[in-house]
């Protein structure tokens, strides 16, 4: 006799809904708001960043520092 509350649907929708969606939420919100990723267009930072290469930015450094 199997009792509902073991069924593998309710272990699978506790864990989407506690841990998997917040998870990729925060993971979106970070990478589009605090550390967007943007993509070399021109080599004038060659050979250091060359075209197509993508590049990390901390887009609250401006407003962390004042200077």
């Amino acid at each position: 006799m199997q009792r509902d509350s073991n069924h593998w649907v309710i272990y699978g929708s506790v864990f989407l809904f506690s841990y998997a969606l917040p998870l990729l939420a925060l993971q979106q919100c970070t990478a589009t708001n605090l550390w967007p990723v943007h993509s070399v267009s021109d080599d004038a930072m060659a050979p250091t960043l060359l075209p197509g290469d993508r590049v990390l930015v901390d887009a609250m450094w401006p407003r962390a520092n004042p200077w």
